[in-house]
Order: C-alpha cells, then structure tokens, then sequence
C-alpha cells in the first residue's frame, strides 16, 4: 500500500529538471556508437543536460554529431574527432583529440570537450 501511494505522489507531482533536453543523432564509426553514448550519458548531469539520441536519420534532431576514431597502432597513438552542428547545420564545435593509449579514451576525450562546448552554447550550469 505504501508503495502505491509513494507511485501516485511521484506521479502527480511535477518532475523539474533544470537540465537541457537535447535530441542527438549520432553519425559515423558505428564501432564507436556504444561509447560515444555512454560518455555523453555519463556527463549529463555534471555539465546540465539530458540527452536523448535518435534511431534513424530521418528523425527531427536538435544537433548532430559525426564523429571518427581510431585505435592505436604500432607508430602512432589512438585519435578522435567529432563535428557537433545544430538542426540548420550552423556549426557549435570541431574537436579532435589525438595522442590517446585507446580509441576509448580518444572518444572520452572528444565527448568531454563536445559536452564543455555544447555547455557554453546552451548556457547550462555545471554542477559544483
């Protein structure tokens, strides 16, 4: 009983975000798509937003990221790069981040930066 009245008390009272909602479509190295994701997610909160990504890219999207990334090899170190543009296709960011142990950390290091100009675009509040 407890518990259903705590669901209709959720339910009834309003949810306020002071979080962005952006919807993304993703584009690019499909190897990297899983990452990308989950480095976006886990910034959200931090940097004040809420990402949601589209499924396909005919779905209407806020920005748009293409991204790239490439894994180590025997001379060289592992390197990202992503181009965040809005609906319009006006550009927000370019980044490129090289010098990376893994393609991993290549697109963590990208996703950070992204997040950090899509903050000073937007305008959101980083959480102290």
């Amino acid at each position: 009983m407890k518990t259903l009245i705590l669901a209709l008390l959720l339910a009834a009272s309003p949810v306020q975000s002071d979080r962005k909602a952006l919807r993304v479509s993703l584009e690019g190295d499909a190897s990297m798509r899983g990452k990308m994701v989950q480095a976006l997610r886990d910034r959200e909160e931090e940097y004040g937003f809420r990402f949601t990504f589209t499924e396909t890219v005919r779905e209407p999207y806020d920005i748009r990221i293409v991204t790239g990334a490439e894994g180590t090899g025997m001379w060289n170190y592992a390197q990202g790069s992503a181009v965040v543009l809005t609906s319009d296709c006006s550009v927000i960011t370019v980044v490129t981040r090289s010098n990376r142990l893994t393609a991993k950390g290549a697109v963590n290091a990208v996703v950070k930066e992204v997040v950090k100009d899509l903050q000073r675009f937007y305008g959101t509040k980083k959480k102290d």
